[in-house]
C-alpha cells in the first residue's frame, strides 16, 4: 500500500498499555532500524518505508488528553509545541500517548523520571480502576438480580449459568490486574526514592488477559448458537460487526471529539434499526423452548388441553435446588389446599404449587381452579414421586 506521496506504508495493529511506554519506544526504534519509520496512527500504527536509520523515539503519557482521543486535540497540541521548543519533533498522539522523535543526541529529556512515573500511574489507574469498578458493579448487580428474583428461570439453562459464572471470573481477573498495578506503583516509587529507573517493558499478563477474554466471548457465542439462540447470535454478531466498522471508520478518519460523539449517536440509532430488522427477519419462536436442561436439572412448561391452565415443571435430583425452587414459588404464603397426598401445596393469586420428592409442579389459571383429576394426569405423565412424610 502507498500513501499520497507514493511511498510504501504498512499498518501494525498493536495495542500498548501506558505502563508499556518504554516497550513502545523500543518497538518504534526496531522498526526504524528495518527501514520502517513511524508516522502516526490511522486505525492502526502507520509506518512509512525509508532508509534504515537509528531513530530514537520518546513515547510520553499526557494525562490531560482523554482515553477516547483519536487525534491530537488542543491539549496535546499545546504540549507538542512545548516539546518542539525543547528540540523534540512531534510525530503524533493517540489516546493519552504522545510520540516524539529525537532530533539530536544532546536533547534533554522531555520529562523527569518522577514526572513520567506519575503520569503513567495516573493514566493507568484511570483505566484499570474504572474498568474494575464497572465489572464489579455489573457482577454484583447480576448476582443480586438473579439470586433475588430470577434464579429459578436461569438455573435450568446451561448457557445462562455459564454467563452467570463468567462475571465472577472476569471480576477476579480485573481485581488481579488492580493488585498488580498497585504492586507496580509501590515498587516503582521505592525505586525512584533510591535513585533507580523504573522500567516500562512489555507485560505478558495483558496479552494473556486479552486472549482469555476473546476465548470467553467465542465460547459464549458458540454455546448460545448450539443452545438454539439463533436470534440472539445473529443480533449480537450484527451489532459486533456494525460497531467494529463504526470504530474502524472513526479511527481511520481520526474524528475529533465532537465528530465522534455525532458518529456514535448515529451508530446507536443504526444499531437499534438493525436489531429491529433482525428481529423481523428471524422468527421470535426460534429463541424459546418448552423444555430447558442444565447440569442442575430441567424445567418444562405447557398447557392443559381445553383449559386456561398452564403448568411449569421443575425437576432436579439435587435437594437444595428443589428447595430453592419451592421457596421461590410459594412466596410468603403458608402451605394450604392439602389433598390426599403427603406433599406440600401452596396457593397464591391464581397459582397452585405442588412439591414432590424431586420436582415442583406449578399450575397457573385465570378462572377455574385445577381439579384433582387434572393434577393426577400430570403426575402420572411425568411420573412424579410423592414426598416421604417425616
Amino acid at each position: 500500500m502507498r500513501n499520497k506521496e507514493g511511498k510504501r506504508i504498512t499498518f501494525r495493529f498493536l495495542n500498548f498499555r501506558y505502563r508499556e511506554c518504554g516497550a513502545l519506544e523500543e518497538y518504534l526504534h526496531r522498526m526504524s532500524l528495518k527501514g520502517w519509520h513511524f508516522c502516526g496512527w490511522r486505525y492502526g500504527m502507520v509506518f512509512e518505508e525509508g532508509e534504515p536509520s537509528d531513530v530514537e523515539y520518546d513515547a510520553e503519557v499526557f494525562t490531560k488528553s482523554k482515553e477516547t482521543d483519536l487525534r491530537p486535540e488542543n491539549e496535546a497540541e499545546e504540549y507538542a509545541e512545548y516539546c518542539r521548543a525543547a528540540g523534540w519533533e512531534f510525530v503524533d498522539a493517540n489516546r493519552r500517548f504522545c510520540v516524539f522523535r529525537r532530533l539530536s543526541s544532546d536533547d534533554v529529556p522531555i520529562v523527569t523520571e518522577e514526572e513520567r512515573f506519575y503520569e503513567v500511574w495516573k493514566a493507568e489507574r484511570r483505566v484499570v480502576f474504572g474498568q474494575t469498578a464497572v465489572v464489579l458493579l455489573m457482577t454484583a448487580g447480576i448476582w443480586y438480580f438473579v439470586w433475588s428474583w430470577q434464579m429459578v428461570d436461569w438455573m435450568f439453562l446451561n448457557f445462562a449459568m455459564f454467563l452467570f459464572l463468567c462475571f465472577p471470573v472476569f471480576s477476579a481477573g480485573y481485581l488481579l490486574q488492580t493488585l498488580f498495578l498497585l504492586i507496580w506503583y509501590f515498587t516503582g516509587k521505592r525505586k525512584l526514592e533510591k535513585g533507580e529507573k523504573v522500567r516500562y517493558s512489555l507485560r505478558i499478563g495483558y496479552r494473556i488477559e486479552n486472549l482469555a477474554m476473546f476465548l470467553s466471548l467465542f465460547l459464549v457465542v458458540s454455546w448460545a448458537f448450539l443452545e438454539g439462540y439463533y436470534n440472539v447470535c445473529l443480533s449480537g454478531l450484527a451489532a459486533f460487526l456494525f460497531f467494529c466498522v463504526l470504530r474502524a471508520g472513526e479511527s481511520f478518519f481520526r474524528l475529533s471529539r465532537e465528530a465522534r460523539f455525532r458518529a456514535e449517536l448515529i451508530g446507536f440509532v443504526g444499531y437499534v434499526l438493525l436489531g429491529t430488522t433482525v428481529d423481523v427477519w428471524v422468527p421470535a419462536e426460534s429463541i424459546y423452548q418448552t423444555r430447558n436442561v442444565s447440569i442442575l436439572g430441567s424445567s418444562e412448561n405447557g398447557e392443559l388441553a381445553g383449559t386456561d391452565i398452564t403448568y411449569e415443571l421443575y425437576r432436579s435430583d439435587i435437594p437444595w435446588v428443589m428447595d430453592m425452587v419451592w421457596d421461590r414459588q410459594k412466596g410468603d404464603q403458608e402451605p394450604g389446599w392439602e389433598i390426599e397426598s403427603p406433599r406440600e401445596v401452596s396457593y397464591h393469586y391464581g397459582k397452585r404449587s405442588f412439591q414432590y420428592e424431586d420436582a415442583v409442579l406449578v399450575l397457573t389459571y385465570s378462572e377455574d381452579e385445577p381439579n384433582q383429576e387434572q393434577i393426577r394426569s400430570l403426575q402420572d405423565r411425568y411420573n412424579l414421586r410423592e414426598r416421604e412424610v417425616i
